[in-house]
């Protein structure tokens, strides 16, 4: 009788153990769904249901030509080194293809002519879209920029725009300082040029490309067609020096065609997204940080992204130079406001400033591109995908990062104007950090 009520007892115990099982199993997994929910990005809506709100007609502060950057002596922006080279390659490229169409295709009859006009098309579209792009420029705010005391802006305006210290002044949204220029640059008002050129260079370039080469192989099986030709393939002559030249011509058509076309590329999906390079840089580092946050904190939205249709419309059918905006303010978001992307900015400026460290320089570099080939061959090869200056750092020399990759750190040392890259080898970490505002 005892061990009967024994195995009853055991038995109760049992089924009640297995009872609670499951009431706590559940609970486990609703934390754990709670927690993988917190973990996943948030759904934004689409334009369609949030709307679209228009540029407002707040002042801008500035004039129409300092937004649009037009007017300036254009022989001025052609000195430089890279306008010179690309009107060079391109006028080398026509010159040549036009003498080797005259040889292929003579204007005696209607199709040379045809043939003739279609590729001179493409090269005035070219340098059309070239001249205009430069005539018209970036655009670019004025220093000591602040904006109009009647802008209805919520809050203090320091927590909603950046500041530059270059330029003593604000800046827009979608604006950015350009060290190269010493300027700060707003809107893409050239930027349907641009693409416009980007588009006729690579036709042109590969209509030529294709009537070099045929050129050039008529040119070396030119004794095969005079014996055993019909008389309807075109006799073309060419002497060692013109193959030379033939060739070299060749060789850049092909070369700028491959180029622009991945730059063309590029430009078309920022186009698509209607967001720039500096943008793309912005927005994936937003959603590094909704996602170190377990998209907990405050969530972004980019405000400039209109749907496709409407963001190829906004640089595209610019015909005049005119972005659709005041080159300030512009077309948002129904969901945003014309500060949403200047205000993150400043949450990474400020997770940026909390990052960080000070680091003492324990081993010398020189300035440069090649400046680390004796101390750091590996960071030499591997350099950063950046412009920026590499520096020249000094043994004992102590220095705050905010950045930095596998080889290189990114920083700048206080009480100095020196800003940029150094190879992360010749530097050692700090406890300390820095208090930067």
């Amino acid at each position: 009788m005892l061990q009967d009520r024994e195995g009853e007892e055991l038995r109760r115990r049992h089924h009640a153990s297995a009872k609670e099982e499951p009431e706590i199993s559940s609970q486990d997994e609703g934390d754990e769904n709670e927690e993988e929910e917190s973990l996943q990005p948030p759904v934004i809506p689409p334009v369609w249901m949030v709307g679209i709100q228009e540029a407002p007609d707040w002042p801008s502060s500035i004039s129409d030509e300092q937004v649009r950057d037009v007017g300036q002596p254009i022989l001025r922006r052609l000195r430089a080194v890279g306008p010179i080279v690309a009107l060079s390659i391109v006028l080398y490229i026509g010159v040549v293809t036009v003498y080797m169409h005259s040889m292929w295709w003579p204007l005696d009859t209607l199709g040379g002519v045809a043939h003739f006009v279609l590729f001179l098309a493409w090269t005035y579209a070219t340098l059309n879209n070239f001249l205009l792009a430069t005539y018209v420029g970036g655009g670019y705010i004025p220093k000591k920029w602040k904006p109009d005391a009647s802008i209805p802006i919520e809050g203090d305006v320091v927590n909603r725009l950046q500041w530059c210290k270059v330029c003593d002044g604000f800046k827009p949204p979608r604006s950015h300082h350009c060290s190269n220029v010493d300027q700060q640059l707003c809107g893409p008002p050239e930027s349907a040029f641009f693409v416009r050129f980007l588009l006729a260079a690579v036709i042109g370039c590969s209509h030529a490309t294709a009537i070099l080469g045929l050129s050039i192989y008529h040119a070396i099986h030119i004794s095969w067609y005079i014996r055993f030709g019909d008389g309807t393939e075109p006799i073309i002559e060419m002497t060692f020096t013109t193959l030379l030249v033939v060739v070299s011509a060749l060789a850049l058509a092909m070369g700028v065609t491959v180029a622009l076309t991945c730059l063309l590329f590029f430009q078309a999906k920022y186009i698509l997204y209607n967001k720039t390079g500096v943008e793309e840089y912005i927005y994936d580092k937003a959603q590094a940080r909704m996602s170190d946050e377990g998209y907990r904190g405050i969530n972004f939205v980019y405000p400039y992204d209109l749907h496709f249709r409407r963001n190829i419309s906004e640089v595209l059918s610019n015909f005049k130079g005119r972005a659709k905006g005041s080159g300030i303010w512009w077309p948002i978001r129904g969901d945003c406001t014309q500060f949403t992307f200047s205000e993150e900015q400043l949450r990474q400026k400020k997770l940026k400033r909390s990052h960080a460290r000070y680091v003492n320089i324990v081993k010398r570099c020189s300035a440069g591109f090649c400046g680390s080939l004796c101390t750091n061959p590996g960071a030499c090869i591997c350099q950063p995908m950046s412009d920026q200056p590499r520096l020249q750092v000094e043994e004992g020399e102590k220095w705050i990062v905010t950045g930095g990759n596998k080889r290189w750190l990114y920083g700048f040392r206080q009480g100095t104007e020196a800003k940029g890259w150094f190879p992360r080898k010749c530097a050692q970490l700090l406890e300390e950090r820095p208090h930067l505002e």
